[in-house]
């Protein structure tokens, strides 16, 4: 594939969008090759349905294979809520300590996203609990022991792989 260079750059960006429909700009800046992600949030998540509409329309749209990202982590932190599947969260898979229900919950989840037509979970958490008070951590974190939460969230990442899901370690 010969880009150009300023859709080599496009290819890198990633743009999130407001509303349950993608606006008109996005769809044309799609068919130009100047993006290469969206980010869905809870602003453009309403039902299966209407997400699976969306995504399809910037797939359609895209001149080149479309990164269609969100963060469905599982617990506390989901976009995709009513008419989804509900997942335990990190902290409750930390405790189970079992890699294969955490490859499994995220399985799940994977092939939920992958019929939704999103190829891209900004998941799992990383983070080590040291202080369960942390808003931002709590109860995201797999735990405190560093070996576990490793072997936790590579058994997540395997999980969504299984499931053609991209996954990303992330904080």
């Amino acid at each position: 594939m010969n880009l150009r260079l300023e859709e080599k750059i496009g290819q890198m960006i990633g743009v999130g969008f407001t509303g349950l429909e993608a606006p008109d700009y996005l769809l044309r800046w799609l068919a130009e090759g100047r993006v290469g992600t969206i980010i869905l949030f809870g602003r453009n998540v309403s039902t299966p349905e209407q997400v699976a509409a969306l995504t399809q329309q910037c797939h359609a749209a895209a001149k080149y294979p479309l990164l269609v990202a969100i963060d469905q982590e599982g617990g506390m932190v989901a976009r995709l809520r009513q008419g989804f599947t509900e997942s335990p969260g990190a902290m409750a898979l930390g405790a189970a300590g079992s890699e294969a229900l955490a490859a499994r919950v995220s399985e799940v989840l994977g092939k939920e996203l992958r019929a939704l037509g999103i190829n891209w979970d900004l998941a799992p958490v990383v983070d080590i609990t040291h202080n369960i008070d942390n808003r931002s951590v709590g109860t995201r974190s797999l735990g405190s022991d560093a070996g576990r939460v490793s072997r936790l969230a590579a058994a997540e990442v395997r999980g969504f792989q299984s499931a053609g899901i991209a996954a990303t370690a992330k904080h």
